[in-house]
Parts: structure tokens; sequence; C-alpha cells
């Protein structure tokens, strides 16, 4: 799928739907790998998603 139609919330719900039940550090292992990615492409130069703000481990595992 090109990047253009996948919005940040989709990456957001789709961190949550992989690790969301997951140790925090293996939740924060997850974010950083896949933000870095991410960060990766734009400096590419190519349209990316960014990881949402609220893209942190779900409030039970806190």
């Amino acid at each position: 799928m090109p990047w253009t139609p996948v919005t940040d919330d989709e990456i957001g719900a789709a961190l949550e739907s992989m690790w969301g039940t997951a140790a925090v550090n293996t939740w924060n292992a997850r974010r950083a790998a896949i933000g870095k990615w991410l960060s990766w492409c734009a400096e590419q130069g190519w349209t990316a998603p960014a990881l949402p703000a609220s893209a942190w481990p779900p409030a039970a595992h806190r």
C-alpha cells in the first residue's frame, strides 16, 4: 500500500493491535523502531506518516 493513504492514527492503531498487551519495554522498543524507520523514509523524501502523540503504552501497562 502506498504511504499516502496511511494516516498517523492508522500507524498508532497498528502499534496497539500488534503490541498493545506487550510489556512496556517491548512496546517502547517497537515504537522506537517504527518511529526511526518512518523518519528514515521522510529523510529519503518520501511522504510517510508520523507516529501520533497518542502512541504510548496503554494505561494498563504504564
